[in-house]
């Protein structure tokens, strides 16, 4: 059949026909079905149109709607049509008042269709058809909802054994949603280790987290029939800290700035802090330290002394820690003494205390 400006199909199958013609009765109608994946097609039974001559008449709905629930962005049609003679004319209402001008709104003879539908769409609609001998009304509800949209965070995580782990699924859309959480498609149960916390049951909490706690997380949300979920992948593994680089002995004269690195790497990723002779380093002028976390994981710090003197010499420890454990790393930085001696002659001799063979020569001959 091809369609002409009498003849209308609703996004629902339906097929409507205005000013109905005799001629309109010779024909057989069918509807044919395609599936949307297979291709398949079938055709229904045929159906043949009577038609007789008009009588006056109030109008009679033939299709209307009650209540809608569509998802924003989407497509959604209001039926309305109504017989009668002389035809009808529609008239729509939205919340007590008539429709705003907007472009997304077309009225049809079967409806109104509003396209890439907004939350304030939602409302009561009322839908009016009058001719001359009387009128008749549907009033139905839409309410347009936000997809669901879930993300979870952290979306990956390594960490080591016995640390605690905070999974975080923010939402965002309808309300009245459910939450459920999976790990490798199980569903997670809560025992001594994980509780699920929150209104809504947002957030996963390990704590202590074992090695069997390795998986990929998955936050699923439901809401009637949509669903919306995203996931993160947490490995676990022994995070002890331990020190991949450092600093090494030296001698360093009194006034000459040093500066001395340290670099560790541990699950989660270590805290250096450094010492001199057991005591903290404190911060002040002279010594500053900072640190800074690589992209793999590993936390680099240095130690700089501005202006030595002779007690900033010593063995300095680096000491990297996270909640697993700590490690550490320690070196001998000398500051040099001047020793001073006059040996039989007059001639004076200096050197430094590092100068073992010249010490015994000026003991000697002392």
């Amino acid at each position: 059949m091809i369609l002409k400006n009498r003849f209308f199909i609703t996004s629902y199958g339906g097929l409507y026909i205005s000013d109905v013609q005799k001629e309109d009765a010779l024909s057989t109608y069918r509807c044919i079905t395609k599936h949307k994946y297979s291709g398949e097609t079938r055709q229904s039974n045929g159906a043949r149109l009577s038609v007789s001559d008009p009588a006056e008449s109030i109008p009679t709905m033939l299709d209307s709607f009650q209540s809608r629930e569509v998802k924003a962005g989407r497509l959604v049609e209001l039926p309305c049509i109504a017989s009668g003679y002389p035809n009808p004319a529609v008239r729509w209402i939205k919340d007590g008042r008539p429709l705003p001008a907007d472009s997304r709104w077309t009225k049809r003879i079967t409806g109104l269709t509003i396209s890439d539908l907004r939350v304030e769409d939602s409302g009561t609609y009322i839908c009016e058809v009058t001719n001359t001998f009387g009128s008749a009304e549907v009033t139905g509800t839409l309410t347009v909802i936000d997809p669901l949209r879930v993300t979870l965070t952290p979306k990956k995580l390594k960490t080591g054994i016995g640390s605690t782990v905070i999974l975080s699924c923010a939402l965002s859309g309808s309300p009245e949603y459910v939450i459920r959480w999976y790990r490798n498609t199980d569903l997670v149960a809560v025992d001594d280790y994980i509780s699920i916390r929150g209104i809504s049951n947002e957030t996963l909490l390990i704590t202590a987290a074992q090695k069997s706690h390795s998986g990929a997380y998955q936050c699923f949300a439901t809401r009637k029939s949509q669903t919306a979920q995203d996931f993160s992948i947490i490995t676990l593994e022994d995070g002890t800290p331990r020190i991949v680089s450092s600093f090494s002995e030296k001698v360093v004269n009194p006034g000459e700035q040093f500066s001395l690195m340290c670099a560790a790497k541990g699950a989660p990723p270590p805290t250096v802090t450094w010492a001199l002779d057991d005591e903290p380093i404190p911060r002040d002028s002279g010594h500053r330290s900072n640190q800074y976390t690589m992209s793999d994981g590993t936390t680099v710090s240095h130690m700089n002394v501005t202006g030595p003197q002779i007690k900033d010499g010593g063995v300095y420890r680096c000491t990297a820690r996270n909640s697993v454990g700590s490690a550490e790393y320690q070196a001998r930085i000398n500051e040099p003494h001047s020793l001073a001696a006059t040996v039989p002659g007059g001639t004076r001799i200096s050197m430094t205390n590092d100068d073992e063979a010249a010490r015994e020569i000026v003991e000697n001959e002392l």
